[in-house]
């Protein structure tokens, strides 16, 4: 597992929060996100769904109310805790979530004070982000209110549509999930119930053929039988992980 400390700051204005789920398996492939805090003036309608997000992925809630139009608070509020965390020397890499153009300077004066910062926003803020930043993952634009249907549970999973499935596999067993023990292993039943879960799209090209897609994947170790079967990356094996 990487203890490496990990800062994740999401402006929850410019970011949807259905969005966190896909954010936060990649962030935990960087570190350990030991701070995890997102901003923005919740009183907001479009913003409601926000608080159930954060309570679900274990964050701060950054309430900052609006000072008016056009101003720029959460913003400000973001870049004063991004700031005190590097004072603090409480964190080895930055993970600044926005597509702001705006947080450019925050992320250029955290990359000189030497700490790795990845950027996540929509790919339309790449070339700006891209030269000041380690690495760059597009987002998909989403709706900030969950809507009945597919299309909203859907929408983190398109995100990487272009993805091998064994790759897709390989980042989720490499990532932290619920039931997985301290050497990696996880039961085949609970891998299929977190797929189900966090990757939709996943979960309906692997469905009635997980066992023996597993099987096929050199990277994959399984044992047991029946009920008993449980499956984990190889020891030493390394995920490589790309930014969009």
């Amino acid at each position: 597992m990487n203890e490496t400390s990990v800062a994740l700051l999401v402006d929850g204005e410019n970011v949807a929060p259905v969005l966190m789920q896909w954010i936060m398996d990649r962030v935990r492939q960087l570190g350990d996100p030991r701070v995890r805090c997102v901003f923005g003036d919740f009183s907001e309608g479009k913003l409601s769904d926000w608080p159930r997000t954060a309570r679900q992925f274990g964050m701060e809630i950054g309430f900052q109310p609006s000072a008016g139009k056009g101003k720029n608070s959460t913003d400000i509020a973001m870049t004063i805790r991004a700031m005190d965390l590097l004072h603090e020397k409480t964190c080895q890499v930055f993970c600044l979530v926005s597509s702001d153009r705006d947080f450019v300077p925050l992320a250029q004066r955290l990359a000189r004070s030497g700490r790795p910062v990845y950027c996540f926003g929509e790919a339309a803020a790449k070339v700006a982000f891209e030269p000041v930043c380690s690495g760059f993952f597009a987002l998909q634009r989403a709706p900030f209110k969950a809507t009945t249907g597919p299309s909203a549970m859907e929408k983190p999973a398109l995100l990487e549509a272009t993805d091998r499935i064994e790759d897709r596999l390989a980042r989720l067993l490499e990532s932290r999930m619920e039931g997985k023990t301290a050497d990696g292993w996880i039961a085949l039943s609970a891998l299929g119930t977190t797929i189900g879960r966090s990757d939709p799209a996943l979960a309906k090209a692997v469905a009635g053929k997980l066992h023996k897609t597993l099987k096929e994947l050199k990277w994959a170790e399984i044992n047991g039988t029946g009920p008993t079967l449980r499956v984990r990356l190889k020891p030493h094996t390394l995920v490589k992980m790309r930014a969009a």
